[in-house]
């Protein structure tokens, strides 16, 4: 797979695919049917036609074989191919003026499921373990005096949960979907109130958070935050798919600037390995 290069706020610079990239993925495809239908259904369509590989019963391991070695690949693969790029040039999921491999992949596997069992939908895979999330507070019980104390930044890093009857409060820290600058800043700016309620001291908590994302590293995952706004997800789908300029999508938005729309398209299809450039805000 080639490698992508991301901003900072996903992660940095990670090779592909990994979680994080492979949530961005689905997110965009299941945009994509939501806003577009016609996308997918135009897929399987074009796949059903006469003289093209019927690919029930077969994995996506067959399929990366016969694309390393097509002579290996039953009747029909070739033009499949052609039709599935075809598709992907009418509707203009492209990276550079091609079809990239992940999507090339996903369309294949749609394909499969729906010429065994007629199932519609999409799915992404990724390579590596899913990393694991790890306890950064303890649950401790949620008095109102407890509550009282609790500075703002802190609250948006704590988790709420029932138990026994009683409410609960503590930090768990998921390097697959957190940022870890963002736990450790706010740890930072309550490190009194950490200590004073849980008695953790404030670099214990941040070793803890270092770990997770050590840990995610070595399993071959990118550590960072991908909670784009789902704004920047229909965006991308519209800006690529809907053919929108990124005026259209501003006006359509209310507050947002023309430049803003198309700095989240660009980081947001930089990531997912889509980097045709959209259409040009109109003057």
């Amino acid at each position: 797979m080639p490698r992508a290069a991301q901003s900072y706020r996903f992660g940095g610079e990670a090779t592909l695919p990994s979680f994080i990239v492979a949530q961005a993925r689905l997110a965009f495809l299941y945009a994509t049917d939501e806003l577009y239908p016609a996308v997918l259904d135009s897929l399987l369509e074009a796949a059903a036609a006469p003289g093209l590989a019927r690919l029930a019963g077969y994995s996506l391991s067959d399929f990366r074989y016969w694309l390393a070695d097509p002579l290996s690949a039953p009747a029909g693969w070739d033009k499949l191919l052609e039709a599935i790029k075809d598709w992907a040039h009418r509707w203009r999921l492209l990276d550079r003026g091609r079809i990239p491999r992940w999507l090339l992949e996903a369309a294949l596997d749609a394909i499969s499921r729906h010429h065994a069992h007629g199932w519609r939908y999409w799915s992404v895979g990724w390579a590596g373990a899913v990393p694991d999330a790890c306890e950064v507070l303890p649950l401790v019980p949620l008095t109102p005096e407890v509550e009282r104390a609790l500075p703002a930044g802190l609250r948006r890093i704590l988790m709420v949960c029932s138990r026994d009857g009683g409410a609960y409060i503590g930090c768990t820290f998921s390097p697959a979907f957190d940022g870890a600058g963002r736990f450790k800043r706010a740890l930072r700016e309550a490190g009194r109130t950490v200590l004073k309620l849980w008695g953790i001291p404030l670099g214990e908590a941040r070793r803890r958070i270092d770990g997770a994302v050590a840990r995610a590293l070595a399993a071959g995952a990118v550590p960072g935050q991908w909670r784009a706004r789902r704004d920047a997800v229909y965006w991308a789908v519209q800006a690529t798919v809907g053919r929108k300029s990124y005026i259209e999508l501003a006006e359509a938005s209310q507050r947002v600037y023309a430049e803003t729309v198309r700095n989240e398209v660009s980081a947001f299809l930089s990531l997912i390995g889509l980097r045709r450039n959209a259409h040009r805000p109109r003057k």
